[in-house]
């Protein structure tokens, strides 16, 4: 039997050859059809990988958004709460200071008074034992 190669060369071999060789060729033909769709598979998967991580990094990017935006408005919010707080405390300092110019202001009134009330009884007593 005669079998011609791809360069045009005629080879003559016997029927056990030629099935040896066809079945070989065959093996070589499946191997590398295997290894086609097994990098189209591997490629697949690749591609379905690369989209579940973008996904994820899509969702915690999110994620990472909201915490901070929540953060943002907890600061905000303690800003606010602390501003609160602050003008609170200068009412209360005004507030003491008015009450204590107040209370100075009585306790000068009272300390005139209790003064001036002296000096009348002093006169008073003097009035009375001064012979007439």
């Amino acid at each position: 039997a005669a079998s011609s190669s791809g360069g045009g060369k005629v080879i003559n071999c016997s029927p056990g050859e030629k099935h040896a060789y066809n079945r070989y060729r065959q093996l070589w033909e499946d191997f590398e059809e295997y290894k086609k769709r097994a990098r189209i598979e591997i490629s697949e998967i690749k591609t379905e990988h690369r989209r579940e991580l973008l996904a994820i990094k899509a969702e915690h990017r999110e994620e990472i958004l909201a915490y901070k935006k929540d953060l943002q408005t907890l600061k905000s919010d303690s800003k606010e709460v602390v501003n609160e707080m602050k003008a609170e405390m200068q009412n209360t300092r005004r507030e003491y200071r008015e009450e204590l110019a107040a209370l100075k202001g009585d306790n000068r009134t009272l300390h005139d008074d209790n003064k001036a009330l002296r000096a009348e009884l002093l006169e008073l007593m003097r009035a009375k034992h001064v012979p007439r």
